[in-house]
């Protein structure tokens, strides 16, 4: 019998899925284990010493990584200085205030965000295999969880009006699937998919304008859970399979669950 349905505690940082979000709950949870913090009104001297000691930190850590990965993976400067933005004082975090503190051309930071396109896929599975090695347990549990970002416009990738959880009604918002592993440890961040509405499938200057790869195609949520399932499931040891009660309800996910043996 699959748990899915149950209410459980989200597993992940509440990082929603926007290819910026993605991205930076990416990054930032490749980050050494002790980095300084400091609250957000400290002097800035002080926000600048932790975030370089932080920024020395990530440089080493993405230089061992990158011996892991192949060498395509991202811009690895670009990734510093964003991150160095990321990691600072700035109560918001727009590219104009980021490259103003980290001393680069604008430019740098938008291309970076917007963009340069680089393979996270490889990222992810360094993610996995450490999130295994240090978090994994037999009676683990993978946790599905669509998460809405809500938004004004209608130029975001995947934005539409539709339930918005985050709001509880429907509005104009992008959803995410976000998959996590919860133990006795600690519970960590595993993958992701932006759940990209059947309409913008079939929009071809939409897509173009948001840069949307040309085989990605319309898959439902429960699809892209269980696509996600079955890429990372085998590495991590667990005994659960859980998700909120969008999932629950879908009979056909819970049959599939159950063709894999999950509970």
């Amino acid at each position: 019998m699959s748990s899915i349905g149950c209410r459980l505690p989200k597993p992940t940082v509440s990082l929603l899925l926007t290819p910026v979000a993605s991205r930076n709950l990416l990054l930032l949870q490749s980050l050494p284990d002790s980095i300084p913090y400091r609250p957000a009104n400290v002097r800035r001297r002080k926000d600048e010493h932790c975030v370089g000691a932080a920024a020395r930190g990530l440089g080493e850590r993405l230089s061992r990584l990158s011996r892991r990965v192949p060498s395509d993976v991202g811009p690895t400067l670009r990734v510093r200085v964003y991150l160095q933005g990321l990691l600072s004082h700035l109560p918001g975090k727009n590219a104009e205030d980021m490259a103003t503190f980290v001393d680069v051309e604008r430019q740098i930071i938008q291309d970076f965000i917007g963009t340069i396109p680089w393979a996270h896929r490889p990222l992810i599975t360094v993610l996995v295999g450490q999130v295994a090695e240090r978090l994994g347990e037999p009676d683990g549990i993978i946790a599905f969880d669509p998460s809405s970002f809500p938004k004004r416009g209608t130029h975001s990738v995947g934005v539409k009006r539709q339930w918005c959880s985050h709001r509880g009604k429907v509005d104009t918002c992008q959803v995410g699937v976000f998959m996590g592993y919860v133990s006795h440890h600690a519970h960590a961040w595993l993958d992701f998919r932006l759940s990209l509405p059947r309409e913008w499938t079939r929009d071809e200057p939409r897509r173009r304008a948001c840069h949307v790869p040309p085989d990605v195609q319309y898959q439902t949520r429960q699809e892209q859970c269980l696509e996600m399932l079955d890429m990372w499931g085998a590495q991590v040891p667990h005994g659960w399979v859980t998700g909120d009660d969008e999932l629950g309800r879908h009979t056909r996910l819970r049959q599939e669950l159950r063709e894999r043996g999950e509970r």
